[in-house]
């Protein structure tokens, strides 16, 4: 086989074997570079179709290095046996157990009381070779630590600017150096239900439009049936943006958005913990927005990045067309390039998903101590929920 111009070169009778049975973020990875390649996009990298029938994408900057087969062209990872090979075999076969054991735990955090021990032994049994708990601390601890092995945070969190995250990162040393017990009672002050709600609807909205690209790409790498119509990527760029919209909506209008952002600003300034941060007249997210830049400049004009009125209220009063490219407010003169509309969506969860993923690394950290010492003096015991001995 050789090097690939387009989608319709692909041998999809060959390729047809190879196609795995989950398609993990992986082969969309792949996809999204095929495309880009085959429109002419990237001019870096090519795709090849191996003999065995498989499809990868490499550099052109590397391509000399990649062992060939006996017509001069290069061999698949597989076939190559690169060592890439077998970590994605030994990733994979860890991500499905990763993902069993996700369903299992919220299935223990679920459940009744008098369900919880058969539920804890299901994740026993689960986690065996992966990682030991003896206590509900030390399993959620394993559990975070695989998840962050297997799906590194750039991964999850693309769109947030190196600066902004060293911002965050700044603001959280710092409280954590200068005010440990305020910012204790901060990574801990998130309600786990409401963020798990919020996390819910991003991972539903980041599957529906998976879901979508994976019907295009099948339908150009194997005789996948269409759904009524074939999709074109203008209607995959269309359906993105609409349920981003509502991902948008969902999160300007989430009070742990703007209360964790503040008492995050206020402990790192040496301020005490408050569970309520604004005052009862501030209950609008512009308002809210304002109150936050006034106390640091810098996160203000994060949120401000992202926070545009117009598609809010649009969006909430049905009152918004997408048409030629562009987002249009229907009742007042207000257009905007899907683009830049699709990079302030992406900013606002990146913003959030950071957060949330610091203030979860940082419980992690505490529970991994286990008893922490404040300069004052003050002792923060953490403890888990002991299991039976006989629980095995």
């Amino acid at each position: 086989m050789a090097k690939l111009n387009s989608w319709e070169e692909i041998n999809k009778a060959l390729f047809r074997r190879h196609l795995p049975k989950v398609i993990s973020f992986r082969e969309m990875f792949v996809f999204r570079k095929m495309e880009q390649v085959f429109s002419g996009k990237d001019k870096d990298g090519e795709v090849h179709q191996c003999s065995c029938g498989d499809i990868f994408y490499i550099k052109k900057s590397i391509k000399n290095k990649v062992p060939k087969d006996w017509l001069g062209n290069p061999l698949c990872p597989k076939c190559a046996n690169a060592p890439e090979a077998y970590e994605d075999r030994q990733w994979r076969i860890k991500l499905n157990r990763f993902a069993k054991i996700t369903e299992a735990l919220r299935r223990f955090e679920e459940s009744e009381p008098s369900e919880k021990l058969a539920r804890l032994k299901e994740l026993k049994k689960l986690t065996h070779g992966l990682f030991e708990f003896s206590d509900t601390i030390e399993m959620y601890v394993g559990y975070y630590r695989l998840m962050r092995e297997l799906i590194p945070e750039d991964e999850v969190i693309p769109n947030l600017k190196a600066e902004w995250k060293a911002l965050i990162d700044f603001l959280f040393e710092k409280a954590k150096t200068d005010n440990l017990e305020e910012f204790i009672k901060f990574i801990f002050s998130a309600d786990s239900s409401q963020i798990r709600q919020i996390e819910d609807t991003i991972r539903e909205t980041q599957m529906a439009i998976v879901r979508m690209e994976k019907d295009y790409y099948l339908s150009k790498i194997s005789d996948y049936p269409a759904l009524l119509l074939p999709l074109t990527r203008e209607d995959i760029e269309n359906s993105r943006i609409r349920f981003s919209l509502l991902l948008y909506c969902h999160l300007i209008e989430l009070d742990p958005l703007y209360d964790l952002t503040m008492n995050l600003i206020r402990v790192s300034t040496g301020k005490k913990f408050k569970k309520k941060p604004f005052s009862c007249s501030i209950k609008y997210p512009k308002q809210k927005i304002q109150e936050i830049e006034n106390e640091n400049l810098q996160i203000g004009a994060i949120f401000k990045e992202f926070w545009v009125k117009e598609v809010r209220n649009a969006f909430a009063h049905s009152k918004y067309k997408i048409e030629n490219g562009l987002f249009i407010k229907t009742d007042e003169d207000f257009k905007m390039p899907l683009g830049d509309l699709q990079r302030k969506i992406d900013l606002l969860a990146g913003y959030w998903r950071y957060l949330i993923s610091k203030i979860a690394e940082e419980q992690i950290s505490a529970y991994e101590k286990k008893v922490i010492r404040t300069k004052n003096g003050v002792t923060i015991s953490f403890s888990g929920e002991t299991l039976p001995s006989d629980i095995e």
